[in-house]
């Protein structure tokens, strides 16, 4: 009834909120389509419906950061904070990296400008820049955010935006959002703009042995002292099937937009 006969494997009324869990080999492109995960997400926010996607490697890698990331979307917290209470501080790359591998699913970066929340001096989030990866058109990439686990740090995100833009001037910032696991809210509030939905992404999987596409590129492949005619070829010659996400939202934010609350 949700989706025109498609399936939701969790639904939580309350929120509109559908939670998929992808089996790594049934949920590969032996059985669904590239766009298949990207487009049910499509269809379930044409009704209102925000669906989180959990895939089987990134449970089995990730399971504590995936149930605190879905609490802090439920509004699950043990603890509601104040940006107004909180300072601002800049990090050094230890404590910034020990708090994402904690925290963000991703977990750390190599970011230049890292930025933490303390309240009462405990660091309660984290917010990150780099110089952007993929699109040289931009001056500054925000790369990571997130908050310490059972945290919810009311107007944070605001505070550490704020005080990069009144420290570093920027001109403009591009962002990613993974699509199947937000809803981009936070960007709305800082003021970025919605560019475009990304391609899907994948990974390589074998057992329990995943490859990001970056280590499975050609070149890198005969370097390796595979052979084979694609990237595809050499993967499936070797046993590895492909997991395709939901993409990734791009975001962008221009100097223009210069008040921020």
């Amino acid at each position: 009834r949700l989706l025109d006969g498609k399936e939701v494997d969790i639904f939580l009324p309350d929120f509109n909120i559908g939670i998929e869990f992808n089996g790594n080999y049934w949920h590969s492109d032996i059985f669904k389509s590239k766009l298949y995960h990207q487009q049910k997400s499509l269809h379930a926010r044409q009704h209102d419906i925000f669906l989180y996607h959990i895939f089987e490697y990134e449970w089995l890698m990730n399971k504590s950061k995936i149930l605190n990331h879905l609490s802090n979307i439920l509004h699950i917290v043990t603890q509601r904070i104040y940006a107004r209470k909180c300072v601002v501080k800049e990090i050094d790359s230890n404590t910034c990296s020990t708090f994402l591998d904690n925290n963000h699913i991703q977990g750390h970066d190599s970011s230049k400008i890292k930025l933490g929340l303390y309240f009462n001096n405990i660091l309660v989030m984290v917010m990150t820049f780099c110089k952007p990866r993929f699109n040289k058109n931009y001056e500054w990439e925000l790369s990571r955010l997130c908050t310490t686990k059972g945290v919810n740090v009311i107007g944070g995100a605001s505070k550490l935006f704020t005080y990069f833009l009144n420290t570093y001037t920027p001109h403009n910032i591009i962002s990613y959002s993974n699509f199947s696991k937000n809803k981009g809210i936070i960007y709305s509030i800082l003021k970025f703009e919605h560019s475009k939905l990304s391609s899907p992404n994948y990974v390589w999987c074998s057992g329990s042995t995943i490859l990001p596409r970056y280590q499975t590129q050609k070149h890198k492949l005969i370097a390796e002292g595979y052979t084979g005619a694609s990237e595809t070829e050499i993967m499936v010659e070797r046993g590895f099937y492909r997991i395709y996400d939901c993409g990734n939202d791009v975001w962008v934010w221009d100097h223009k937009n210069l008040q921020i609350e």
